[in-house]
């Protein structure tokens, strides 16, 4: 968390608002989160630099900047990237669990001691970044030279938009091996999900987690590539999935947690028959999925 619909909710969030502004300066609280140069570099290099477009690859958000420079966030576990708009109010209740850091508000909230990077636009306003288990990461890199990174060199197809057809989706998982929620986790065929949508996908497809991806025959693999799609699509439509840390970019909760089926429902019914929900560990995950409805063959 948060994974893909929760990362393109942000890019969505932050777009209009940010793109053709200018960052004045970078304010880095805690220079380990900025990896590949240190925080005094990080803040002479974005320095005075236009904001040209806001894109994402997986689960990491790309701000194009002028000048040929590409600033990557990725918000790991807990990382929440926000507006904060200079004309209006901090949320007056704002306040933080004592043991968590967890959020009691859904708002524009100050600056506290988990905000641990500043970046200062024209006119007042910021984009912040929070994070409370401090995961997540920000690096500056060559625009030309960003898809050939290591950490998206790897990567394989995107499951949002037109490039996602049952084409890329059977060659992506052409002649792979093992668990089908470990191939989902592992984003090398698939990009963005993550033990949320992974656990849905399974569901949704009547595929057990643990099925053996070399046994999946047409048929299977159909409903597979159909239930990623769907569930990745409802779940940005509500905007991401709010557990724990995950905020919008103006602070406000995500809706999707109201309609997982089986991510975090062990014991409880399954809303296709009735049965409990079991839970299991795939690639040390938990794992939740119906031994009715998703048998394991």
């Amino acid at each position: 968390m948060p994974e893909l619909p929760e990362v393109e909710t942000i890019r969505r969030g932050l777009g209009p608002k940010v793109v053709g502004r200018t960052l004045e300066r970078a304010e880095v609280r805690f220079p380990a989160l900025v990896r590949g140069s240190t925080a005094g570099e990080f803040a002479s290099r974005v320095r005075g630099r236009r904001v040209e477009a806001v894109d994402r690859r997986a689960k990491f958000l790309l701000f194009r900047l002028s000048g040929g420079t590409t600033l990557l966030v990725h918000l790991g576990m807990s990382g929440q990237l926000s507006y904060w708009d200079h004309r209006l109010p901090d949320s007056p209740r704002f306040s933080v669990s004592p043991l968590t850091g967890l959020q009691r508000t859904p708002s524009q909230h100050p600056v506290d001691r988990h905000t641990h990077v500043l970046l200062h636009l024209d006119g007042g306003d910021r984009i912040q970044y929070r994070d409370i288990r401090r995961f997540g990461h920000l690096a500056l890199a060559d625009t030309g030279s960003v898809e050939g990174l290591p950490a998206l060199r790897r990567l394989g197809i995107e499951p949002l938009g037109p490039g996602f057809t049952w084409e890329a989706f059977s060659g992506a998982l052409r002649g792979r091996r093992g668990m089908l929620k470990a191939l989902l986790l592992n984003q090398s065929a698939v990009v963005g999900l993550g033990n949320i949508y992974s656990d849905e996908a399974c569901f949704e497809a009547g595929l057990h987690p643990r099925q053996r991806l070399e046994r999946l025959g047409p048929g299977a693999l159909r409903r597979l590539y159909a239930a990623v799609a769907m569930v990745l699509d409802q779940a940005l439509g509500a905007g991401g999935t709010t557990l724990r840390d995950y905020r919008r970019a103006d602070g406000s909760h995500g809706l999707n947690q109201d309609r997982l089926k089986a991510y975090g429902r062990a014991g409880q019914p399954c809303a296709r028959c009735g049965a409990a929900l079991k839970r299991t560990v795939v690639s040390q995950r938990t794992t939740v999925y119906c031994g009715r409805c998703q048998r394991l063959k």
